[in-house]
């Protein structure tokens, strides 16, 4: 387990986030208001207190997952924009020179330390301090975070993948109308999960060849959504058919 009291770390560029990060700022008031430390409390039992190496901060993987909903960020595109953001830089408390994690750090903390209903749990209270402080205004977008069956959240599996499809196809057409004739046609709509996953497959197929279109930042963040949630839909899905 991580300590809850890391060793201080000094910086060249103090007080530049006063600078650059204002008062008002969205993520400014969250680092200020929000007290996440009872994370480590609630994940206690799932690192093991004397054994191992030093886990990466549970708070700050937590902090991660906060600001994908408040982005709608896939794990990859949240890490990439945190290396030059510094509000996000700020409210994960790194100093501005130092370097983010990797991506595959944060999709292993969400699959492995975090099941569903804890994740959901953890999600509910921390928006709801926010939405306290007012740093946010609905608790709406913890649905895209926890998609299984957890009693907070109604959508399933297979409607989370067509959700995702719709949001990538609607951008795509936006931005370049002809790409989107590439896309396959679904044959019928029904609600088996396979069958549904074998269509998003060709779907991020097709786009993942066009370099053109996926050059463009707004497009590639809605494919990279698109494919995690395929991912974690397609590990969920693996690990639950194991004898």
């Amino acid at each position: 387990m991580s300590s809850t009291n890391p060793q201080p770390r000094f910086t060249r560029f103090p007080g530049l986030y006063d600078i650059v990060v204002p008062a008002d700022h969205q993520l400014r008031k969250a680092h200020d208001l929000t007290d996440f430390t009872f994370i480590y409390d609630e994940l206690r039992s799932k690192y093991c207190p004397d054994n191992g190496r030093v886990a990466w901060d549970p708070v700050l993987l937590f902090k991660y997952m906060f600001l994908k909903i408040v982005y709608e960020l896939s794990d990859v595109d949240i890490v990439e924009r945190s290396k030059t953001d510094m509000a996000i830089k700020m409210f994960l408390d790194m100093i501005p020179e130092e370097d983010v994690i990797d991506p595959s750090i944060l999709t292993r903390f969400r699959r492995t330390r975090l099941n569903d209903d804890l994740l959901s749990r953890l999600l509910v209270k921390s928006v709801d301090i926010a939405i306290e402080h007012g740093i946010i205004t609905s608790r709406t977008k913890i649905v895209d975070f926890t998609y299984n069956r957890s009693c907070s959240n109604p959508m399933k599996p297979v409607d989370m993948l067509r959700r995702r499809v719709k949001d990538l196809r609607r951008i795509m057409e936006k931005i370049n109308k002809e790409s989107v004739k590439a896309l396959p046609e679904r044959d019928g709509v029904d609600d088996d999960l396979e069958h549904e996953m074998d269509y998003t497959q060709e779907v991020i197929d097709v786009v993942a060849s066009n370099e053109g279109i996926l050059g463009i930042p707004v497009v590639s963040e809605k494919f990279n959504l698109l494919r995690e949630t395929f991912d974690d839909i397609a590990d969920q899905y693996t690990t639950s058919q194991r004898p």
